[in-house]
């Protein structure tokens, strides 16, 4: 039975990566979808078996340049709601703690670089234990 994966995406160069061939090989068909082009709607992110939303180089605040984001977050705050597996990375987690309830704001500065990750008693006790030690890139600036 092939399960269906949507992935989210904010900039066209931007994929999966080494997430794409796992996914695969755990009988996932991946579909890509373009905030700001493509319809992000609730119906849409509920119905998938897992949803990846993907990064870019804008902040989940700035909804008055990307008024896409507002849509995008209600739909995410719907799946998260229903409990389905839902990943974000870099704006795609921004977009998920704001829909959660977070504040996310700049730091007014980037940070760029390597670094291990600090792992809470919850994160050393689940599938993340493995990279508590493992220099992570951080490409943050929120």
């Amino acid at each position: 039975m092939t399960r269906t994966a949507l992935a989210i995406r904010h900039v066209a160069f931007e994929d999966l990566g080494l997430l794409a061939p796992l996914l695969a090989e755990r009988g996932y068909e991946v579909r890509y979808l373009e905030a700001g082009v493509d319809a992000i709607d609730a119906g849409t992110l509920d119905a998938a078996d897992l949803v990846v939303v993907l990064g870019g180089p804008i902040g989940v605040y700035e909804v008055e340049h990307y008024p896409f984001l507002a849509g995008e977050r209600a739909a995410i705050a719907s799946r998260l709601a229903a409990r389905k597996p839902t990943l974000g990375i870099c704006l795609g987690a921004q977009l998920i703690a704001q829909a959660l309830g977070a504040e996310v704001v700049s730091t007014g500065k980037v940070e760029i670089g390597f670094g291990a990750l600090t792992l809470t008693a919850e994160g050393r006790a689940s599938v993340l234990k493995d990279i508590g030690e493992v220099p992570v890139l951080h490409w943050h600036g929120d």
